[in-house]
């Protein structure tokens, strides 16, 4: 579907949505209308409101969509958890894998724990598990340096086999694929 945020047809990249949102310039009716449809989408297929809610490389914490999301998450799906990516550095530090990323993450997460509770909503208490999405890597190798994870922590996993293929997901969906199984090793 066309609109002010997707001209194409086709949702901008992530690195260009988040331009956008630190520019000031992000189309917020469309915004508003896009998150709407995915609801829609949602409860059409699985006949209520989801569990848990977030966005696709977690552009739901970018300034401009933020309030947004939590708004239309309060209305459509009030029990539900929103994932936040807020972590302290000390534990990504002992992490010591993919740093960089799960702290920007972190700091574009800033405060939307405080946000959502203050609207009623609740979170996840952690995040963790960002990594490279190389197929040939064991995903269970990755879990196990997750250590520190407590009840309330929230991993990455993706839902490979639904992406298409021969589009530039490819790598996660491959990598996807193989993290249920190398996990219950």
């Amino acid at each position: 579907m066309r609109s002010a945020l997707a001209p194409e047809g086709r949702l901008p990249h992530v690195d260009a949505l988040t331009a956008r949102a630190f520019a000031g310039r992000l189309p917020r009716d469309a915004i508003a209308a896009e998150i709407e449809r995915q609801y829609d989408r949602f409860e059409a297929l699985i006949g209520r409101p989801p569990a848990f809610v977030d966005g696709h490389q977690h552009v739901h914490v970018l300034p401009g969509i933020r309030g947004i999301f939590l708004d239309i998450a309060r209305r459509r799906a009030p029990g539900a958890w929103i994932r936040t990516c807020e972590e302290s550095l000390a534990k990504i530090r002992r992490r010591g894998i993919f740093r960089w990323t799960a702290i920007r993450s972190s700091l574009l997460s800033r405060g939307l724990s405080a946000r959502a509770a203050g609207l009623g909503l609740a979170t996840n208490h952690g995040f963790a598990g960002l990594y490279d999405f190389h197929a040939g890597r064991d995903y269970g190798d990755r879990l196990e340096v997750m250590s520190g994870l407590r009840e309330g922590d929230s991993i990455v996993a993706n839902p490979g086999d639904v992406l298409n293929e021969g589009t530039e997901v490819e790598p996660v969906r491959a990598a996807a694929k193989a993290e249920p199984q190398s996990a219950g090793k």
